[in-house]
């Protein structure tokens, strides 16, 4: 299936629709960055009428993340093994990464007063040469880059200058995205706390309180431990069906 609806927790008029390609969401225009949740992600409201449109589709914005990830959680349970929606899998691989070495790279930087830095995000590369300094590929190191010369509160603040800078080859616009990338650099570098602090302090949190924050995060992680057990269950499948044909042919 090209696409996945299910209903908002919150508000039962309300739907969310999940899309195999993010071209395909009305919602979406790739040349305007907004706040939205995933580009994969739309909501329409249904007025009380059944599951009939009675609104155009929106993008929801990431104050929505709550709900829109307790409402997917009640609905996947009822997705029959073998048919996971191919719009089920492009909304959670918004939200995954693979890029512990950067993480990695980012978190052990450190700024010199006493001399200009540059640091290449696409190769994770520093350096002190001046034959850099109007290079593009290069990017001057910055105090507020530097993990590691920064003060506590503010190191994840650093180090998401540099995971969400522009020039990262890696970067992630998506709230999701964002979100994965964080969690991921808490367990790396053991800061879950510190993580779970800046996270916090992101506007469309202002006005939640930190259960609130806790219960997303923690929904968000389900989440993606389903995803990865069913995607562990199909590959047991295929093979146990490989080796069931391998057997009959013997």
């Amino acid at each position: 299936m090209t696409t996945f609806t299910f209903t908002s927790l919150a508000n039962s008029n309300l739907r969310y629709r999940l899309y195999a390609v993010d071209s395909e969401n009305p919602a979406y225009d790739w040349t305007r960055r907004t706040n939205e949740i995933s580009r994969y992600l739309s909501a329409y409201d249904t007025m009380g009428n059944g599951e009939t449109q009675h609104a155009p589709d929106y993008l929801p914005q990431q104050d929505q993340a709550g709900d829109v990830f307790r409402s997917f959680l009640a609905a996947i349970v009822d997705i029959p093994d073998g048919e996971l929606p191919d719009a089920v899998h492009s909304f959670l691989r918004d939200g995954e990464t693979s890029c512990d070495d950067m993480i990695r790279f980012a978190w052990a930087l450190k700024y010199r007063e006493s001399k200009n830095q540059y640091v290449n995000l696409n190769e994770l590369k520093t350096s002190s040469s001046d034959s850099k300094r109007h290079d593009k590929r290069w990017l001057k190191l910055e105090s507020y880059y530097c993990p590691q010369t920064t003060e506590s509160s503010d190191k994840i603040g650093a180090l998401s200058c540099v995971l969400f800078h522009d020039d990262n080859p890696r970067r992630e616009y998506s709230f999701i995205g964002r979100l994965a990338v964080l969690l991921r650099a808490g367990e790396i570098i053991e800061e879950s706390y510190l993580v779970f602090e800046h996270i916090r302090k992101w506007h469309c949190f202002k006005d939640s309180d930190r259960e609130e924050v806790r219960q997303m995060i923690n929904d968000f992680q389900l989440i993606n431990q389903w995803f990865d057990a069913r995607r562990t269950a199909y590959r047991i499948q295929g093979i146990a069906k490989r080796l069931t044909e391998r057997l009959a042919v013997a």
